[in-house]
């Protein structure tokens, strides 16, 4: 899928370049659009999913962006941070900072493998943090709606 159909969608901004200039080190543009392509592919990954596109509707049913960029630190892992308040109108309230290539295999702690390490599923842990963080902050949430023919 492309990447603004996605954030039409779904309301997920998938960027590599975002916050670029206060990175110590700044992505070029190869490494954003190995970023951008890569993160797609494993978002692509997340729909072919029941619970995916669960959480995937949930995201775009609350009304509030989320911003998926390169993880900015130096150790092996994926993170979602977020307001502590949900606000309109100044920026992204969660943004995911995500490893397309680098997937936490190996426990840091026990050094004992941790199988189902792909990027798809480390992504699609990340935002269902970020859905439950948001619908924690905005009690009113409806969440994603029950399809019309089940009850």
């Amino acid at each position: 899928m492309e990447l603004p159909t996605i954030f039409l969608r779904y309301r997920i901004l998938i960027d590599g370049g975002y916050n670029n200039q206060k990175k110590k080190v700044a992505l070029n543009q190869a490494r954003i659009a190995h970023f951008n392509f890569h993160t797609g592919r494993a978002f692509d990954e997340i729909l072919t999913h029941t619970t995916g596109q669960i959480i995937l509707e949930g995201i775009a049913s609350e009304g509030w962006a989320v911003v998926v960029m390169p993880y900015w630190r130096d150790d092996c892992n994926n993170t979602t941070v977020g307001r502590g308040e949900m606000v309109r109108g100044s920026g992204p309230n969660v943004i995911v900072g995500f490893q397309p290539d680098a997937p936490c295999l190996v426990d840091s702690q026990t050094k004992d493998f941790k199988p189902g390490g792909s990027p798809a599923e480390a992504l699609s842990m990340n935002w269902s943090t970020h859905f439950v963080l948001s619908l924690r902050k905005r009690p009113t949430a409806k969440g994603p709606q029950m399809c019309p023919d089940r009850h």
